[in-house]
């Protein structure tokens, strides 16, 4: 009887589902889908990409950078990490039967994820910290280099996600009486700006004169960051990133309370367009300078793992009304907005987990997954849940709207209204929203493979996005292709005559003049004679000898080096080599670590934070390392150099990185093995 009543239930899922695809999206974004709202999953380069070929979605996304904070120490002409994945993906697209991966790239050019001292430090530019000037310099290489992998199979080679957190927590922080920076806060934009140019070679007269003004403010800045999109990546879509916390001092809660009062929703969303106008993101009157979507994000962590901390306590899971104002805000914003494409970013990608649940993990259970994609197996009381979670009492001390809910079932059940609340999904409210991607997981939470720090959830997600359709293909279990460096032609040896028209990739070899020259990034109309330079000079055309008196021999592309600049303070950056070639099941040995911004709460709390630590020295005779202090699984290691401690072994850090186990890191991942301790 029971398996005719699932039946039942999967058969009515299936008609709902029919009907809501009938509609194609709105909203459409280049490069993106416009027939059906685009999935998207985190992509670390470690454990998780045999799994990721084997489940192909539409959008891969992890950070830029070292530590994907912005990297306000360092210079970074070529972003190696970005560099590595950007290997990996095209290795899986050789894989596949046509398909091919949106990489979408998070990049901080403002840390608003920690502090406001860390909002103000990155937009300070003195004589001793150029750190804006580092963060334009970074940011334009980044998009130089993203173009570069632009062809014929990839027009759009690359998305752009800017400065998570920035704009949630000025939006929220400045209240009235309270404002540690407030929206006109003073930037430097023109120091930072002809800075930067000079030191990439860049003509300094292409400069806006707003931006060379004196008393720039942060909308002034934010514009310049528009502005630099649109002139150095004209291919690369992109969006600022707002919080679904942000402009409430009760956080999450009013979600929560609009469930029960509708009417609190729409000044909401006004306030959100305001604001947004007000710091000048959107709205701007030229169209050149305003995003391609807005990204939405709720928290990236499943409510009730590990990880959550205070998930349940912090107004993070969200019923069924709550999910209900949740789309129809990001509605209304939206359309505020101009009917602004909308991404959700960093979508919790646990479910409601069942006795007997195919994810056997019994700690990664969240809502957004079940509401969106429906589940027949939920029942409308909720009353199979696991019991580690759904018998879970309630907190009765913050603002969630319980109507005598007591346990997390109670909160769960579906409503009167919405008798399937769980079993349906709601692909049609996204679409009304606006939504045309939906992008899942972070970098330590459930996502469409398991990652290095969270094991996989049995393929739960994958399978519920293949059975709605909304895969990219069925997927490969072949081994993952080592790309080897591309060979450049040697100078005057088969490199044709440079031609203004033509279009030439990354490792292009052309001659003039006698000179023979390599393309460093994607060119088209850049003339060698007077676009070439060295590496640091932002020139696309390196010289690599005279035509005339070069012998025929095979070369690697060059690589742009990184040159700091004589005031930068360098960081490590980790040497890219190709990915390893994977068995079907093998587990690839390159584990970097995506980078996830520390997630806000309604009440913000302070996460420890370690300092660097000196390498340790040999303790006089011993002949055996001192040990530093030891590993915490709860420490942010902001600072890349940072020495711990772990299992008799010294380690350093290369990134930013939390509860990343050293002893497990492997040879790419963040930590290095110093040796043996004592």
């Amino acid at each position: 009887m029971q398996t005719n009543h699932t039946a039942l239930r999967r058969a009515v899922l299936g008609a709902l589902l029919a009907a809501q695809f009938s509609t194609p999206i709105a909203a459409a974004v280049p490069g993106w889908s416009s027939s059906k709202i685009s999935m998207g999953g985190v992509i670390n380069g470690g454990s998780e990409l045999p799994l990721l070929q084997q489940r192909p979605v539409d959008a891969l996304f992890s950070y830029a950078g070292q530590g994907g904070d912005g990297d306000r120490e360092s210079i970074l002409t070529t972003d190696v990490k970005v560099e590595r994945l950007m290997h990996y993906i095209r290795a899986m697209e050789s894989n596949l039967a046509g398909q091919t991966f949106m990489p979408t790239i998070v990049f901080y050019t403002v840390d608003g994820s920690s502090s406001h001292y860390t909002i103000q430090l990155d937009l300070s530019n003195d004589s001793s910290k150029h750190y804006l000037r580092n963060h334009y310099i970074n940011l334009i290489s980044l998009l130089k280099q993203l173009e570069g992998y632009k062809d014929a199979k990839h027009p759009v080679p690359a998305t752009l996600l800017l400065n998570p957190d920035f704009l949630g927590e000025m939006h929220k922080s400045c209240q009235p009486g309270y404002c540690p920076t407030s929206f006109d806060y003073a930037v430097p934009v023109a120091s930072g700006l002809t800075e930067a140019f000079d030191y990439l070679g860049l003509n300094k007269a292409d400069i806006p004169a707003e931006f060379m003004a004196a008393n720039t403010t942060l909308p002034n800045y934010i514009r310049s960051l528009n502005w630099l999109v649109r002139k150095f990546g004209p291919n690369i879509p992109y969006g600022w990133h707002y919080n679904v916390w942000a402009g409430d001092q009760t956080g999450h809660g009013w979600l929560h309370q609009a469930s029960q009062n509708s009417a609190l929703i729409a000044p909401h969303a006004k306030a959100v367009k305001d604001f947004l106008y007000t710091m000048k993101a959107y709205g701007n009157p030229e169209a050149q300078l305003n995003p391609d979507f807005i990204a939405f994000d709720k928290w990236e962590r499943d409510v009730f793992s590990k990880m959550a901390l205070n998930g349940l306590q912090g107004g993070y899971l969200y019923n069924a009304p709550t999910y209900g104002v949740y789309t129809e805000y990001v509605k209304q914003v939206s359309q505020l907005l101009g009917n602004q494409p909308v991404m959700l970013w960093q979508v919790p990608g646990g479910h409601l987990q069942v006795n007997g649940d195919v994810d056997t993990r019994g700690d990664h259970a969240s809502s957004d997954a079940t509401y969106f994609l429906g589940d027949a197996n939920v029942d409308s009381a909720a009353s199979n849940l696991q019991a580690y979670y759904g018998n879970l009492a309630m907190p009765t001390n913050s603002s969630y709207v319980l109507n005598g809910a007591v346990t997390v079932k109670d909160f769960l059940k579906c409503p009167s209204s919405e008798s399937a609340c769980w079993q349906t999904g709601h692909l049609a409210q996204l679409k009304a929203a606006n939504v045309f991607s939906v992008i899942w997981g972070g970098g330590s939470t459930t996502s469409i493979a398991g990652t290095d720090n969270v094991a996989d959830d049995g393929g739960w997600l994958w399978n519920r996005l293949k059975a709605l359709g909304l895969n990219n293909g069925t997927g490969s279990s072949a081994p993952i292709p080592t790309l080897p460096p591309k060979a450049t032609n040697a100078p005057g040896a088969g490199c044709n005559a440079w031609e203004a028209t033509a279009v030439y990739q990354a490792g292009a070899c052309v001659t003039k003049g006698g000179q023979t020259y390599t393309a460093m990034w994607y060119s088209q109309g850049n003339d060698p004679a007077t676009e070439s330079g060295p590496d640091g000079s932002g020139k696309v055309w390196r010289i690599v000898a005279s035509a005339a008196t070069a012998t025929p021999s095979a070369q690697p592309t060059a690589t742009p080096s990184v040159t700091p600049a004589p005031t930068a303070v360098p960081t490590a950056v980790p040497t890219a080599t190709p990915a390893p070639t994977a068995a079907p099941t093998a587990t690839p040995t390159v584990k970097p670590s995506a980078t996830p911004s520390p997630d806000p709460t309604a009440t913000p709390t302070v996460k420890p934070t370690a300092s660097p630590s000196p390498a340790p020295t040999a303790t006089p005779g011993s002949g055996v390392t001192v040990c530093a202090p030891a590993w915490s699984a709860s420490t942010q290691y902001s600072v890349a150099g940072t020495v711990v401690s772990f299992g008799g072994h010294n380690y350093q850090s290369k990134w930013w990185t939390v509860n990343e186990n050293p002893s497990q890191s492997g040879t790419w991942g963040v930590w290095q093995d110093l040796g043996v301790c004592r």
